[in-house]
């Protein structure tokens, strides 16, 4: 497994030209950063082979701002803070207020593929608000894929278990 683990402070502009190759991860670990996502983050679409080859970014910040032109997001959102910190923004297009967005602001549907875990979370992303067919379609996507449980469960022991299923047994009723 190859992984790397990145500090920061201040303000962090992530991008990506590529996806993220298989059997690789990274951990940016910036608790007191603000980072933006200015680009899509996409793992690769190659077969992986093994537990071991599943990429995995995950981003640990302050806040956590994603641009408008970005549609997709895999990587675990983890906005920590207090106060008014700890704030994951699903739309930055220069906003200051939820008053300002209309239906031609941040109107590209945003997907991240992950775990995600913030104070507050700003549904800015106004997809669907249109008019036509797609009118009514959701506008942020949050799916919380197996893939994310396999690649941790790859660094507990042997002996890690994860309960699918909660049973209670009681008497049988007359």
């Amino acid at each position: 497994i190859s992984g790397t683990i990145y500090p920061g402070s201040g303000t962090i502009n992530l991008s990506a030209s590529e996806d993220m190759p298989a059997g690789k991860w990274v951990v940016i670990n910036a608790p007191n950063a603000t980072v933006r996502i200015t680009s899509s983050l996409h793992y690769t679409s190659a077969a992986l082979t093994s537990v071991q080859s599943i990429p995995q970014l995950i981003i640990i910040a302050q806040n956590i701002v994603i641009q408008d032109n970005v549609d997709t997001v895999d990587a675990w959102l983890l906005a920590k803070g207090t106060g008014a910190n700890g704030t994951l923004t699903t739309c930055d297009a220069s906003i200051t207020e939820p008053t300002q967005l209309t239906a031609s602001v941040c109107s590209t549907k945003l997907t991240i593929n992950g775990p995600v875990i913030a104070n507050h979370v700003n549904l800015y992303r106004t997809a669907g608000s249109g008019t036509g067919t797609a009118s009514g379609d959701p506008a942020e996507v949050f799916n919380l894929r197996p893939d994310a449980y396999m690649w941790a469960s790859n660094f507990s022991g042997l002996e890690s278990k994860a309960r699918t299923v909660y049973q209670t047994e009681l008497p049988p009723r007359f």
